[in-house]
């Protein structure tokens, strides 16, 4: 018995390690400095990575997380419970489809789809910053416009195309940070018209607003979003 317990506690442990491996690989390359809360967006493309894994999914995004800075100023003194990470699975469980709320995670598998992944991302980004399972799942699935602005982009050099493609997006709370970029062009493709918007690094953060991207990306992936959050 006590062999069988520590078989299973191993493989346990290494689950977590991989998991957190995961959520962090897509993450070195743009720490963030500075305080910022935004929810945050995946842009499917053949781009290794979430992008790619974002792909097999949808052709106009996933959600990625509701990210927390550390000592956020919002975060609180919540004393985290042994059944978080169970809470937080049960409540999205049968509803990740609907919110493009999709695993990046193997372990999850090409059909379940949940909800290893989501499950550690709510662990690193809302437990850790006092939030509850409800609570950051009510941020994870707000849509509406206000207080949103642009805080966030990661994006993919292109010399071919002289262009930074943009794979993450966030908005929220903060000042924008720009990560991955050379030169001045950014650009997003819709595949539903095949064409690319582009916007100058100087002026994104006026003509790429949420509910830009809510009209031109989130709403044509799930329409019924636009119904529900109109403002």
């Amino acid at each position: 018995m006590m062999n069988t317990h520590f078989v299973l506690l191993f493989v346990v442990t290494i689950i977590f390690d991989v998991c957190l491996k995961v959520l962090c690989t897509d993450e070195n390359h743009y720490r963030d400095h500075g305080e910022r809360q935004s929810l945050d967006f995946v842009i499917p493309s053949q781009f290794k990575g979430q992008p790619r894994q974002c792909q097999r999914y949808s052709n106009y995004f996933c959600i990625h997380r509701y990210y927390t800075s550390r000592g956020s100023a919002n975060r609180t003194e919540r004393i985290p419970l042994a059944t978080d990470d169970a809470d937080f699975g049960e409540l999205i469980k049968y509803e990740f489809e609907q919110y493009n709320m999709f695993s990046f995670h193997e372990v999850d598998g090409s059909t379940e789809r949940c909800c290893i992944y989501q499950t550690f991302a709510y662990m690193k980004y809302g437990q850790a910053n006092g939030l509850s399972p409800v609570d950051y799942y009510q941020r994870l699935t707000n849509f509406s416009n206000e207080g949103k602005k642009l805080v966030f982009i990661q994006s993919k050099h292109v010399p071919d195309l002289c262009l930074n493609v943009i794979t993450h997006i966030g908005f929220g709370h903060g000042q924008l940070r720009m990560y991955g970029r050379h030169g001045h062009a950014l650009g997003i493709f819709l595949h539903d018209t095949q064409t690319w918007h582009i916007f100058h690094h100087l002026h994104v953060s006026k003509y790429l607003t949420y509910e830009w991207f809510k009209h031109n990306v989130i709403c044509r992936g799930q329409p019924w979003i636009c119904a529900n959050w109109p403002n």
